[in-house]
């Protein structure tokens, strides 16, 4: 199977556009095409935790970090999420009893979280069956390729950031 993107969008008037490159652009729809594809798997996946993608990303985050507690910003920096979306997060994970805040005792402006005895438990549930899903996903590509995949991705990532600070 490959990826539905169908070369007949291309017929039409774009040619005629200055920095017309068909395939840079299959390249782009390729890429948003499978992200948006895992992304609505992983919302019916988790979904029958809860659990947004998001959230349990924010857990991943707390749990692969053992018992120590990380801070907000720290959890927004693995994220790369902004201060607002991970306190959104982690005041829904918090009414879930997912996880609890306590005051950061060497930075009085900051906030300690932690995974609750809950959370753990959700973690020890579900993290199986999640890295089985993904180990089925990438098995299709040998350990070298998905190297090379995430070489490529990264060599995408940073002419994102070139292209962020040229500003277009």
């Amino acid at each position: 199977m490959r990826v539905p993107i169908p070369d007949e969008i291309f017929d039409g008037g774009l040619e005629e556009y200055q920095g017309f490159d068909r395939l840079a652009i299959q390249t782009i729809l390729a890429l948003k095409v499978t992200a948006h594809r895992l992304e609505n798997c992983a919302g019916e996946w988790f979904d029958e935790y809860g659990l947004t993608p998001a959230k349990l990303n924010v857990l991943i985050c707390l749990r692969a970090h053992g018992e120590r507690a990380m801070r907000l910003s720290e959890v927004g920096d693995y994220l790369f999420s902004t201060r607002a979306n991970v306190t959104g997060l982690v005041d829904g994970l918090e009414r879930d009893g997912l996880v609890q805040r306590s005051a950061n005792p060497g930075d009085r402006r900051s906030t300690l979280v932690t995974l609750t005895a809950k959370g753990l438990d959700l973690m020890a549930q579900m993290l199986p069956k999640h890295f089985s899903r993904v180990r089925r996903i990438t098995s299709g590509l040998p350990p070298a390729e998905q190297r090379q995949l995430i070489a490529l991705l990264a060599k995408l990532f940073d002419a994102l950031a070139t292209l962020d600070e040229s500003n277009g």
